[in-house]
């Protein structure tokens, strides 16, 4: 893993993303999608890198240079993309799949 301590770390969610883990009651889910947030500001790559050619439609419609998947728990997957800009790294969650099988169905595994 690379070495983020230069930088000013944020992480932040799409909108839809923000929206739904803001709507959460506290729980264990809330409590895992939390965890893996603030894992992420220590260590933005922590994730799988996603090939391009395994990106989405809808993925590839986003201004982005990286996708990262995460996994929550067993079954629950995250997506993100990092931005660097001069001193400051953006962690931007893009998507939260509360099953592996809807997470199948947007990348067509």
């Amino acid at each position: 893993m690379r070495d983020y301590s230069k930088f000013k770390v944020t992480v932040r969610g799409d909108p839809k993303f923000a929206s739904f883990f803001m709507g959460l009651s506290d729980g264990q889910l809330k409590k895992g999608i939390d965890d893996v947030l603030d894992a992420l500001k220590e260590h933005p790559d922590s994730g799988d890198l996603v090939e391009r050619s395994l990106w989405p439609d809808e993925y590839k419609k986003l201004v982005l240079d990286n996708l990262f998947r995460i996994e929550i728990g067993r079954e629950q997957r995250m997506t993100y993309t990092i931005r660097i800009d001069g001193g400051n790294l953006d962690v931007d969650v893009i998507e939260f799949f509360p099953t592996h099988k809807e997470y199948e169905r947007r990348f067509h595994f």
